[in-house]
């Protein structure tokens, strides 16, 4: 049995006082077996000679990164409600933006307007997914612009839906061939898995548009 599963099995076990501290054990512990894997996929990385295939290893990276931050919230905040989608989304994208102006190019600045409320570890990540390949792709897209570009993402409830927004005042792209076959696969397959639906509303700059149902997030 894994060392995860060993103290999967001592929360059941264990009376109700000391649970919270078996489960911070658990976070932490997923934490950082992720963590672990993102050390291995850098260190691959440098082995790769073009440039195209480091930005496969940087993405798959930034995923993983992704999970990770909802178990290292988990853990720092010692929660039994689950994920604060608020506090964990913008850190998120604020951590893609900062990456993505680190890396050179245009000025880049986020804009959060999230609604806050708590969701499973389960549902934490699809969402921390879905903000990463759907903001990590526009940020890359833009990065060729020489102005810089205030990035929007929104999340909010509405009429038993949850509603979530990326978008930016860049330039006009075309909307439907602005995510990549892999993105847009990962985006769909994360969208199904939600139960929701996903549109590129005609807009200046790029807009995505994804709606959920509260049912399928545990809010119904």
């Amino acid at each position: 049995m894994s060392e995860t599963g060993v103290l999967e099995k001592r929360v059941r076990e264990e009376t109700p006082d000391n649970t919270l501290h078996l489960l911070r054990e658990i976070h932490h512990q997923v934490k950082n077996n992720l963590q672990v894997v993102c050390s291995l996929l850098r260190i691959q990385a440098r082995s790769l000679a073009t440039s195209e295939s480091k930005a496969i290893f940087r993405r798959s990276e930034e995923r993983i990164q992704s999970m990770a931050l909802v178990y290292d919230m988990l853990y720092r905040g010692a929660l039994l409600e689950g994920v604060p989608v608020e506090p964990y989304l913008s850190e998120l994208a604020k951590t893609l933006v900062h990456g993505a102006t680190g890396a050179g190019g245009a000025l880049k600045r986020i804009e959060c307007a999230i609604e806050p409320f708590f969701v499973s570890a389960k549902v934490a990540t699809h969402l921390g997914l879905l903000v990463n390949e759907a903001l990590s792709h526009r940020l890359r897209q833009s990065s060729a612009s020489e102005e810089s570009t205030v990035v929007s993402v929104n999340l909010y409830r509405r009429d038993a839906m949850v509603v979530f927004e990326v978008q930016d005042n860049g330039p006009d792209i075309e909307h439907s061939v602005g995510v990549s076959d892999v993105e847009r696969q990962i985006l769909e397959a994360l969208v199904r898995q939600l139960e929701g639906s996903i549109h590129y509303p005609a807009a200046e700059g790029f807009v995505m548009q994804v709606t959920l149902p509260e049912q399928a997030l545990g809010l119904g």
